[in-house]
């Protein structure tokens, strides 16, 4: 009979999740982003013309400042997000990001382009939330109603915490939630793999920065643009190596086989069968090289065809001994947090 272990790490939830003592916020450093909105006309004028849609504007971002800077302890800066109504359109709102982050957007009055559709007026306008890139480095993000019949009240609906979500992407974080796997879409262990709390997983429920996407907030807090100032930085956070310590009651374990099965973004699944398999050298050690391209480029063989966004965001570990296996997940905000330790190596610790 096989012995199976499901190794979680109780420290990794306080590193990950654990707060510092309050900093003084009123003794940060602030920084301002300056916010360019475009609105649609239905919900412009739904609430009440240009001026009042304006002073409602501030009162939003003011939410979108307080939640984001009371979401973390580790913030080095206090930040701001002033909105100014750019523009009010009419029709479709499928390509209004485009029509306005052109060439001809004025990045001396503002650093991000936000976009509200408070109602669904045209067929291909598709609900929800996003943000992305759209030209010269340029983060257009949207919120989009998909209720026909019904405004979306963004003012009191809870919009501000969508929106502070999304202008997490424009400061370079990822979603988290991306990392996620479903007990069900798991056939090596039939293990769910829930996410570090964080606004980048679940705004609403959350409420926090995790401690991940506090550092690359702060590390980036001086860009008015980072996607133009920060290339690759995503790529970049990965070190160039990870090392599996294998032993057995503390003594270097040989022979031990260690199996590396990938998890997709959106299908929230495993991979089967595993991506990599490696074995433990005479001194119980695996070194992974290439880790960059592994999780953002994976090559072939065992890339699948459909592999969203083009990358692995988690990996299971599987290490057998004999009739023994056990477990253990290596998402990639993990693995990147060596980055602001100032670590080209990432190491994982498996005893048997």
């Amino acid at each position: 009979m096989k012995k199976i272990f499901i190794l979680t790490f109780i420290t990794l939830g306080i590193v990950l999740n654990g707060y510092s003592q309050p900093k003084d916020k009123k003794n940060l450093k602030q920084v301002e982003y300056r916010v360019c909105v475009i609105a649609d006309k239905p919900g412009v004028d739904y609430f009440g013309g240009k001026k009042a849609f304006q002073k409602k504007l501030i009162g939003l971002f003011d939410n979108v400042t307080d939640f984001w800077n009371n979401g973390s302890d580790e913030f080095d800066y206090y930040f701001k997000f002033t909105p100014t109504l750019h523009a009010v359109f009419e029709g479709s709102s499928k390509d209004v990001l485009n029509r306005y982050g052109g060439d001809d957007f004025d990045f001396k009055k503002y650093d991000v382009l936000v976009m509200f559709d408070m109602i669904k007026d045209h067929s291909d306008e598709h609900p929800g939330a996003a943000a992305g890139g759209i030209k010269n480095g340029l983060c257009g993000i949207y919120v989009r109603n998909g209720d026909s019949l019904k405004m979306k009240e963004i003012f009191t609906d809870g919009t501000y915490k969508t929106v502070a979500h999304e202008l997490g992407h424009y400061r370079m974080v990822t979603d988290i939630y991306a990392t996620q796997v479903r007990a069900h879409k798991n056939p090596v262990t039939d293990e769910a793999f829930k996410p570090i709390p964080c606004i980048m997983h679940n705004a609403s429920r959350d409420g926090k920065w995790s401690l991940y996407a506090a550092k690359i907030i702060n590390y980036c807090a001086e860009s008015r643009v980072p996607s133009q100032d920060y290339p690759g930085f995503f790529r970049k956070m990965f070190p160039d190596s990870i090392q599996f310590n294998i032993t057995e009651n503390g003594l270097p374990k040989e022979g031990i086989t260690v199996n590396l099965y990938g998890c997709r973004a959106v299908h929230n699944d495993v991979i089967k069968p595993a991506y990599r398999t490696y074995k433990s050298d005479a001194n119980g050690k695996i070194i992974l090289t290439e880790v960059k391209d592994m999780y953002c480029n994976p090559p072939q063989p065992g890339r699948p065809d459909d592999l969203p966004y083009g990358r692995w965001f988690n990996f299971l570990i599987e290490a057998i001994d004999g009739n023994t296996r056990k477990y253990y997940w290596m998402p990639e905000y993990e693995v990147q947090l060596m980055f602001f330790e100032h670590k080209n190596l990432y190491e994982m610790n498996i005893d048997f």
